[in-house]
């Protein structure tokens, strides 16, 4: 009999310590989710930033008439966490990329790196 009631403590004991273990990392786990969500949707305040500086961009170099064929973006999760948007657009019967590389500052972003180069990694050539 006490081997029995001995044995139910100790299982009911195991039991107990996977539980507590598993609550642990499911928080943890949470807390990663809301992290990379935040990061995620950030990433989407980034590329309404960059569009407008994309638009004047190309304003400044004289094309008013251009179509956005992809626009590609998102994050590397560094500390601080950098943000990447990429674009292909067609003007003229051309078709180009650019791409921002940006930072998140208190005012919004902050660009740390544009160009052609940029945007070939982010979205890929041009061709």
């Amino acid at each position: 009999m006490k081997k029995v009631i001995l044995a139910i403590t100790l299982i009911t004991l195991m039991i107990l310590v996977g539980c507590s273990n598993t609550t642990d990392s499911i928080t943890q786990t949470s807390s990663s989710d809301s992290a990379m969500q935040t990061a995620y949707d950030t990433s989407l305040g980034a590329r309404t930033f960059t569009d407008s500086l994309l638009k004047e961009m190309l304003s400044k170099q004289g094309i008013a008439d251009y179509v956005i064929d992809t626009t590609a973006g998102g994050f590397i999760t560094s500390d601080p966490v950098i943000y990447m948007v990429g674009y292909r657009y067609t003007h003229n019967g051309q078709t180009d990329v650019y791409g921002y590389k940006l930072s998140q500052s208190k005012d919004g972003f902050e660009v740390i790196a544009e160009g052609i180069e940029i945007g070939e990694v982010i979205i890929g050539t041009s061709n």
